[in-house]
């Protein structure tokens, strides 16, 4: 055990490198949190309240995926680091007849989740919660190979295949948004 890590004292010089170290992850995680909101901003600009209502409840709606995407992405990256399994065909077969069993699952279920969970005021426009469902599950299957990417230190694949989907998702985004 690093015994500077648990030393209850530290100096200036101590604080001043933990800063300095600390400050590499600030930018990315402005822009994490940045991304989490933007897509509420950019629909308050073309929606009324209504419509960012029904939007965020969907958008949480489509986030029941999350765990299951999470906990394999976990298990891709550490595949990528340890480079154990480079051959991540079987895993990522598996993961997207996950990814795609839940999707169906949330996607016929839609309605009685959405009604228990948030009430039936939010049931209007349910086949727009359908097809965010229908994008996280995409969005699941393109984390896989980020992660490993990640893993495998090929950072810069990865930024190319982010600017991609993000630049597909504002593309269909302005043309989705507005027929709400």
């Amino acid at each position: 055990i690093n015994e500077k890590v648990w030393k209850l004292s530290y100096t200036i010089e101590d604080i001043r490198v933990i800063f300095k170290k600390a400050l590499l992850f600030i930018v990315p995680g402005v822009l994490m949190v940045a991304s989490g909101r933007i897509d509420q901003v950019i629909v308050s600009n073309y929606l009324d309240l209504k419509f960012l209502g029904l939007f965020v409840v969907y958008m949480a709606y489509t986030q029941l995926i999350a765990p299951f995407s999470n906990a394999i992405n976990i298990k891709i990256f550490h595949n990528g680091i340890t480079g154990i399994g480079k051959n991540i065909t079987i895993f990522v077969r598996m993961s997207v007849f996950l990814y795609a069993n839940v999707s169906v699952f949330l996607i016929l279920l839609a309605p009685f989740f959405i009604s228990i969970l948030y009430g039936s005021s939010y049931l209007e426009y349910i086949d727009s919660a359908r097809l965010l469902v229908l994008s996280a599950f995409f969005m699941a299957c393109s984390k896989i190979f980020s992660e490993y990417m990640m893993g495998r230190s090929m950072a810069n694949q990865n930024l190319v295949s982010s600017v991609l989907f993000m630049s597909s998702l504002v593309f269909f985004s302005y043309f989705l948004i507005p027929t709400m």
